[in-house]
């Protein structure tokens, strides 16, 4: 008896294991004698290096990020008007930052001139609210005085501001700009130099054509970092005296 039920047991778990692995219906992403794709996986891990190393089929049927891709379109289409991939770059960057950064850095200095002159009317704004929040408050303590006077001032200076056009906000208007700008020009020279990117890896089999020797005098690879450190150092030194400025300016 106990022979003929562990007989039934054996057959029972063989058959479960035969119908799992070979009886189950195929994922509609699994055709036969093609790599499976495994659609639950998230992108992250879908595009990095190790799982692309092993799937070498998915890194060709990835789509380029849609932000990446407008870039690259706007590259490709200064290009296509004659000019060496060095002066699109250069040509690309001065009208992106012309057309976006320039404006939003125009209104964002108005902005701070009102704040300025605005400034003696907040001043005396706030030597009448502690005056009145100090009548109001008398018998609530110091700590309850200075939470209400805190309250009633930063309402007061952001009505201010709002009223005359200069909102807080727009003062920070332009690194959530120029920032995500920047990184995206940045990602797609670096796709169209066939590096991998961060999340998404290896898209691209190569180089665009023609970008290893677009360049000129020292640089004549563009898809190699500049041996020199020529451009580094003058970008950081074009950064410093930027801050500078703005410093003397204020």
């Amino acid at each position: 008896m106990n022979s003929l039920l562990r007989g039934r047991l054996f057959s029972t778990s063989i058959g479960r294991m035969c119908y799992k692995y070979h009886a189950r219906p195929l994922h509609p992403s699994i055709v036969p004698g093609q790599p499976e794709k495994n659609p639950s996986l998230p992108l992250p891990l879908l595009m990095s290096q190790p799982f692309l190393a092993m799937n070498p089929t998915v890194a060709s049927e990835v789509a380029l990020p849609s932000v990446l891709a407008a870039n690259q379109t706007i590259l490709d289409t200064i290009h296509g008007a004659g000019l060496p991939w060095w002066a699109t770059i250069v040509v690309a960057t001065i009208t992106l930052r012309t057309s976006m950064t320039l404006p939003i850095a125009i209104y964002q200095q108005r902005s701070m001139s009102k704040m300025i002159e605005l400034a003696p009317m907040v001043q005396s704004w706030a030597e009448t609210l502690k005056v009145s929040v100090a009548r109001e408050s008398r018998e609530l303590g110091y700590e309850k005085y200075a939470q209400e006077l805190n309250k009633q001032y930063r309402k007061k200076v952001n009505y201010l501001y709002a009223h005359h056009g200069c909102a807080r906000w727009k003062v920070f208007l332009l690194p959530w700009v120029q920032l995500p700008l920047f990184a995206s020009m940045s990602l797609t020279l670096r796709h169209m130099s066939g590096l991998p990117l961060p999340w998404w890896g290896q898209l691209t089999e190569g180089p665009i054509q023609g970008l290893d020797s677009g360049g000129l005098s020292w640089f004549v690879d563009l898809t190699i970092p500049d041996p020199t450190w020529v451009f580094p150092v003058l970008i950081g030194a074009g950064n410093l005296l930027n801050v500078e400025l703005v410093k003397l300016v204020s």
